[in-house]
C-alpha cells in the first residue's frame, strides 16, 4: 500500500466508526422484556410500527452459564429520539387498551 491508499483506508474506517456512533446515540429503549415475555415485547413492537414510530427490536442471547440449564433471551424496542414521546404514549395507551 502507498501513502495515499493508506490515507484513504484510515480515513474510510474513521467515517465508519462515525457512522456507527452516531447511529447508536440516535436510538432510545422504550421496553424491553425476557425469554418469558417474548411474545408481549413483539407485540408492542408490531403495534408501534403500525402506529408509524420509527423502531426496531433488538434481541440478544445470552450463553450458557454454570448456573443456567438454557440460554436466555432478551428482547428490547429501540426507538429514534425525535419518536420517544410519541413511543411512550402509544405504549401506555397498548398497556391500557389490552
Amino acid at each position: 500500500m502507498d501513502g495515499s491508499s493508506l490515507f484513504i483506508f484510515i480515513l474510510g474506517g474513521i467515517a465508519y466508526i462515525i457512522i456507527v456512533i452516531q447511529d447508536k446515540l440516535g436510538w432510545v429503549d422504550v421496553y424491553g422484556g425476557s425469554q418469558s415475555n417474548l411474545p408481549e415485547v413483539n407485540a408492542r413492537y408490531s403495534y408501534l410500527k403500525a402506529k408509524g414510530v420509527k423502531c426496531r427490536l433488538k434481541t440478544k442471547t445470552h450463553p450458557f452459564s454454570r448456573m443456567q440449564l438454557s440460554q436466555t433471551t432478551t428482547a428490547v424496542i429501540e426507538v429514534k429520539k425525535s419518536h420517544e414521546a410519541k413511543a411512550r404514549d402509544l405504549l401506555n395507551e397498548f398497556y391500557f387498551n389490552c
